[in-house]
């Protein structure tokens, strides 16, 4: 059992100079570093990302997030013409389902976090862009609540769907920290190659790297590929304001598997065969999977089209299944449900001392002081391991953040 009160945020700080956040991306994608850590012998060593294929063991199951991230900054005016920003975070009508939402003709309405002042319920706010024959965009707010609102969009042009509107009218949402305006270059290089699933308000990073060449190569060795998805939200970058992990509240995302990609996991885990996350949103999503497969191992009753993972599920008293029998559960009762995915949100918090349950390794880019994704290299690497491993990164000059370089966990 996790003593939560025990864990000090301050041992998993470090100081982050400015000059080393990427704030643009490389040249080409796969020019990125890669630091390759060796967990049960320590040592830490230099690569480009180029040799990813060298580096993975031949048998491995490689799990991307195949999420696509959406143009979901919008710029609108107020009445009085004061500018309003809001930033898309989840779809509530005509679905939850972001693919569904995207497709929605002439409304839709958006949970979203509201920039700007004095912005009240039953304010409609027009679209800030120069449009053209009598077209019409609008937000009206529905409800206010902190620094967000629920929000109603409106458009005038019946053929066209909520994906054409952002793809017309929405910008790339680059992190907070990257502060500059978007430019052409985002559009395409904050996005994995692989991107299918519209749904995602932040890249999935660490699939940046990733390119036609490279899946070739990995490929020729005979490394499998399964894609899940997780719609990322902006909750990512949310710091963790308390030095007490107890009181932090963890962000639920969204997470949809295909029956064929959960018999891919289950059939690695059969076989002991190594699974490689890439990222720490497939992190989430595969350990969230063995949870949640292990609460139907308790006897617990679950809508697997409707999966609420709680942060700290993690942490119960529960027997804990073999990974593959866990998985098998997902597969059987989706079966039974008559369902050919399940689907779900997920707040699992994955702190210092969490056993993981399904990942053997994992790729990522290099993450913020005392953020929940450091927390989560930390608890796989080990405490002393990771500090190790960001001081190296830091003082061979690789590029940190989203944009920045990558490192191979095994």
């Amino acid at each position: 059992m996790i003593n939560v009160s025990a864990i000090d945020l301050e041992q998993y700080n470090y100081e982050l100079p400015d000059d080393k956040i990427a704030y643009f991306p490389a040249f080409s994608r796969s020019d990125s570093k890669l630091l390759f850590v060796d967990k049960k012998s320590g040592k830490i060593k230099h690569h480009k990302f180029t040799d990813l294929a060298e580096l993975l063991p031949q048998d491995a199951l490689l799990v991307r997030n195949s999420t696509k991230v959406i143009s979901a900054r919008l710029h609108f005016r107020k009445p009085a013409g004061a500018k309003v920003e809001l930033l898309l975070i989840k779809p509530l009508q005509p679905s939850a389902d972001p693919q569904i939402a995207m497709q929605a003709l002439k409304s839709c309405s958006w949970e979203c976090i509201v920039g700007g002042r004095a912005v009240r319920e039953g304010m409609t706010l027009e679209i800030d862009a120069q449009l053209e024959n009598n077209f019409h965009f609008t937000a009206t707010i529905l409800k206010r609540y902190e620094n967000k609102a629920l929000v109603q969009f409106n458009w005038s042009d019946e053929a066209l769907t909520f994906s054409h509107i952002l793809a017309t009218y929405g910008q790339v949402p680059l992190p907070p920290y990257i502060k500059r305006e978007t430019d052409s270059n985002d559009v395409e290089r904050y996005q994995t190659v692989y991107a299918i699933a519209d749904g995602s308000v932040a890249a999935p990073t660490a699939g940046l790297h990733f390119t036609p060449e490279i899946n070739k190569s990995l490929n020729k060795k005979g490394i499998n590929i399964c894609d899940l998805i997780l719609h990322v939200g902006p909750g990512t970058f949310i710091p963790i304001a308390d030095d007490k992990i107890a009181n932090h509240v963890m962000h639920s995302e969204q997470f949809s598997v295909g029956i064929k990609q959960l018999k891919q996991i289950k059939n690695a885990l059969e076989q002991k065969k190594p699974i490689i996350a890439v990222g720490t949103t497939s992190v989430r999503t595969l350990e969230s999977l063995f949870w949640t497969g292990n609460l139907i191992s308790e006897g617990i009753k679950i809508n697997l089209a409707k999966v609420r993972l709680d942060q700290w599920t993690a942490y119960g008293q529960y027997a804990i299944s073999d990974p593959a029998i866990a998985i098998t559960n997902l597969i059987d009762q989706a079966a039974a449900q008559k369902l050919d995915s399940i689907s779900g949100e997920t707040s699992l918090l994955i702190i210092p001392g969490y056993q993981f349950k399904v990942i053997s390794g994992m790729l990522t880019n290099f993450h913020q002081p005392k953020s929940t994704l450091i927390l989560l290299v930390a608890s796989f690497l080990g405490r002393d391991l990771w500090k190790s491993s960001y001081d190296e990164a830091l003082s061979s000059d690789y590029r940190f953040l989203s944009y920045g370089d990558s490192s191979l966990l095994l």
